[in-house]
């Protein structure tokens, strides 16, 4: 080959082998652009936040569900104490980090102000939304827009230890307060127990246990224009009971201050009170539980007392499934929420939680009828039911509530400057908006 034939032969080479290299830039280029911007990405999942207590039946929905569907729902449950901070977080952010959350009743409307969950009563046909327990389903009904769907919880209980009673010398739990007193002064003097009575009196919760008197008085915790009342006459008489109890009757148990609901179980359910208050229905499962409880077959269900009788009360413990406007998965959301809050699944988280149904129907189902009789108790008490004022301040009002209904209990201030207290910090909160 001559030396013109050699140049011209590697000049071929090098520009073919430029080429192929250009070739295989621009296809790796490509390749990225597509992968970048056009392939189809992975479904994200839903992620569902919920309350610790839920954790059983929150994963065995999902994993029925992705069954049915093919669609995964991560069940992500937290202490209660843990959810509105980590709801708030997230609802603040650009993308929701969870797509479905686990609401209290007094959360919605702060939510709905700051725009962070969005109505849901299209998910449910009209015949669907009949099927609800219509006072939970109104819980969360907001300018004209249902923004949650009852999933679980129900009335708080008032549970009593039968025993206790009949060796005290009664043959009937208490119908008012001021019967629980004798019964209680009586239980001391005989010696049954030291402290006959567990209330919710705990930080962040007191509020509970006070409006549960003030309500079964007759009394109101808001009037129609949503201005606080509860330094009423009423009010006083309800919070003053609870300081007596407390300081001159001593029968009100300091482990009301100290331990929270879920931990003073175990008191009842050893025997060492003879009532306790603000109760979810799933206690009444433990203490009649023989493994689980001493006084399995004296544990029972009574109304909540009230001022006089015939009156009762109960605060709404429902805690519903809201959706958050800023998820990125918010049709899949919605068919998750269908399905999580359906007759059907209610029927199974009764089962496995001994919470009553949301949906009344399921009081008739004879294998939650055989397994829970005394649900029938339950439905009582559902007539005397309360929800909380639905504003936006109202988590934060209650902290404060709280915290002044304690100290006032432990004579740390007056009862009255305890409400009126409460009542400039609502008016506060009102006028901020």
């Amino acid at each position: 080959m001559s030396a013109e034939g050699e140049i011209s032969r590697r000049r071929w080479l090098k520009i073919a082998g430029g080429t192929v290299v250009g070739l295989g830039a621009a296809a790796a280029a490509g390749y990225f652009v597509y992968d970048l911007y056009f392939k189809p990405k992975p479904k994200k999942p839903v992620n569902f936040l919920c309350g610790n207590w839920a954790t059983v039946y929150g994963q065995n929905a999902a994993k029925e569900y992705e069954e049915k569907t093919g669609k995964k729902v991560i069940v992500t449950p937290v202490a209660w104490a843990e959810l509105w901070p980590k709801i708030s977080t997230s609802c603040m952010a650009a993308t929701s980090a969870y797509d479905v959350m686990e609401f209290d009743m007094g959360w919605t409307s702060k939510a709905v102000a700051e725009k962070w969950i969005v109505p849901l009563e299209d998910i449910f046909t009209s015949e669907e939304l009949a099927s609800f327990d219509q006072t939970y389903l109104k819980a969360d009904f907001l300018n004209g827009h249902n923004y949650g769907v009852p999933w679980d919880g129900a009335v708080s209980i008032f549970l009593y230890n039968k025993k206790m009673l009949t060796d005290a010398g009664f043959d009937h739990p208490p119908a008012t307060w001021d019967e629980l007193r004798e019964q209680s002064l009586v239980i001391k003097e005989k010696g049954l127990c030291e402290y006959p009575l567990y209330s919710q009196l705990v930080k962040g919760n007191a509020h509970r246990c006070f409006q549960h008197h003030l309500i079964s008085r007759g009394g109101a915790i808001v009037d129609e224009n949503n201005n606080l009342t509860i330094n009423s006459t009423v009010g006083v008489e309800a919070l003053q009971w609870l300081t007596d109890a407390y300081n001159e009757w001593k029968i009100l148990s300091p482990v009301s201050f100290e331990q929270g609901i879920h931990e003073a179980i175990d008191i009842f359910a050893g025997g060492a009170c003879a009532f306790f208050t603000e109760g979810m229905q799933q206690f009444y499962v433990i203490a009649t539980n023989p493994e689980l409880s001493k006084i399995a077959g004296d544990a029972k269900i009574g109304l909540y007392p009230g001022g006089k009788k015939g009156q009762s009360a109960a605060d709404l413990g429902i805690a519903c499934a809201v959706i958050a406007a800023n998820s990125e998965v918010i049709d899949d959301a919605r068919a998750w929420v269908k399905f999580a809050c359906s007759a059907e699944q209610d029927k199974e988280i009764v089962l496995t939680s001994g919470l009553a149904p949301m949906h009344p129907k399921n009081y008739e189902d004879p294998d939650i009828k055989k397994k829970y009789p005394h649900f029938e108790y339950i439905k009582e008490q559902n007539k005397y039911a309360f929800a909380p004022p639905n504003v936006p301040w109202w988590p934060e009002f209650t902290d404060f509530e709280s915290d002044k209904l304690q100290a006032a209990v432990l004579k740390k201030m007056t009862v009255k400057e305890a409400l009126d207290a409460c009542v400039a910090q609502w008016n506060e909160l009102k006028a901020r908006g």
